[in-house]
């Protein structure tokens, strides 16, 4: 995902140039500050039951540093590296339940899921 890597860079360069003009930042207050656990395998598995948006947004964030979402579907397993909103144009008007696999691709599937389709890109695992 592009997105994350130009935020990082920009984050980066942002930060090294404060550092070496001496602005040492914001302490954090640790009477504040939380600790996120890491994610369980059963968080890494998408639920294809859920609306669109929140399957990006879960694709986004177990994807951050490393591919780490997961998907389970017509009896095969693999990696999640992006999930992209389809239009459902020209789909039938009943698609079928969440989880019908609505077109099948090289790196992946188009899905229907809780709430319209979904373009899964995978590496099958």
């Amino acid at each position: 995902m592009a997105g994350w890597r130009d935020m990082f860079v920009e984050v980066i360069e942002e930060g090294t140039a404060r550092a070496l003009a001496g602005d040492s930042g914001e302490p954090q207050d640790g009477a504040l500050a939380t600790h996120a656990a890491p994610f369980t395998e059963r968080e890494r598995v998408l639920d294809i039951a859920e609306p669109v948006s929140v399957l990006r947004r879960k694709v986004a964030a177990l994807n951050v540093l490393a591919p780490q979402a997961r998907i389970e579907l017509a009896g095969h397993t693999g990696t999640v590296r992006e999930a992209t909103a389809v239009s459902p144009r020209g789909q039938a008007a009943t698609p079928g339940p969440p989880g019908t696999v609505l077109a099948s691709h090289a790196d992946g599937w188009t899905v229907q899921a809780g709430d319209g389709p979904v373009r899964l890109v995978v590496d099958p695992s």
